[in-house]
């Protein structure tokens, strides 16, 4: 799943031939700030769709940031760039966090007690297991 961005990190070799069907990527070019969406499908065949739908769900699932990130550490440290992916992993704490909805932190943040946490009762008296 994760080879593309694998072969991103190391030496160009010679050009093979784009066997992709679906293709959805995000490129900052040099001199912007803003991420470019491209996605680029083979046609409009069943096979394609279906192959894009793959892509989509796999953007959207909660472990490809997290598998994502991995292989580019991995990477990076491969190559001797510890400090870059130290540098890489800071910034990302520090955005996720200042990225994040402020009413999720301050609820994340508070422990409100609700009547169920304040009775802990247990759901099955031992009283009832003897009988």
């Amino acid at each position: 799943m994760f080879n593309k961005i694998k072969s991103f990190f190391s030496k160009p070799k010679e050009e093979e031939e784009d066997n992709s069907i679906a293709k959805v990527s995000f490129v900052i070019s040099e001199g912007d700030e803003t991420p470019v969406l491209d996605i680029v499908i083979a046609d409009y065949s069943e096979e394609t769709i279906d192959a894009l739908v793959k892509v989509l769900f796999t953007i959207q699932s909660p472990t490809c940031m997290l598998e994502t990130l991995n292989v580019i550490i991995d990477n990076l440290r491969q190559n001797d760039q510890d400090q870059a992916a130290i540098l890489l992993c800071v910034k990302l704490g520090n955005d996720f966090l200042t990225a994040m909805p402020q009413p999720f932190v301050t609820n994340a943040l508070k422990e409100t007690p609700t009547k169920e946490s304040e009775s802990e009762e247990p759901c099955i008296k031992p009283s009832d297991m003897l009988q």
